[in-house]
C-alpha cells in the first residue's frame, strides 16, 4: 500500500495527484512587472547617471550607462513619464535585478 501524501494539481480543469519538489514549493511567486520600474538584467557598475528625479523623459531616452563585462550598456526609458526615483549613483556596483529608476 502506498503511504505517500499527494498534492492536487489542476491543469485545464483536469485534476492530477502528484508530489511537488522543495524547489517548486519554495519558489518566488510570480508578479506582474511594473512598466515604470527600470532594473538591470546583468550585474555591473554605474558609469554615469543621466537622469534626475522630477525629470520628464521620453521612451528611449538615456537614463544611465552601465559597465558590465567590459561593455558600456545604455539603459534607456521604457516609456514616457517623469522620473519618480533615482536609486543609483555613479560608481555603484549593482547585482542583477537591481531596481535603478522608477518612472511614473
Amino acid at each position: 500500500m502506498d503511504n505517500a501524501k499527494y498534492d492536487k494539481l489542476e491543469i485545464d480543469g483536469v485534476f492530477y495527484k502528484t508530489t511537488f519538489p522543495e524547489k517548486f514549493i519554495n519558489r518566488k511567486p510570480w508578479s506582474a512587472p511594473e512598466p515604470g520600474a527600470v532594473a538591470t538584467y546583468i550585474p555591473g557598475t554605474i558609469v554615469e547617471v543621466h537622469a534626475r528625479e522630477g525629470q520628464q523623459v521620453k521612451r528611449g531616452e538615456l537614463l544611465c550607462t552601465l559597465d558590465a563585462m567590459k561593455m558600456r550598456n545604455r539603459v534607456v526609458a521604457p516609456l514616457d513619464g517623469v522620473i519618480a526615483k533615482v536609486l543609483v549613483k555613479k560608481g555603484d556596483k549593482i547585482p542583477r535585478n537591481t531596481l535603478m529608476f522608477e518612472i511614473k
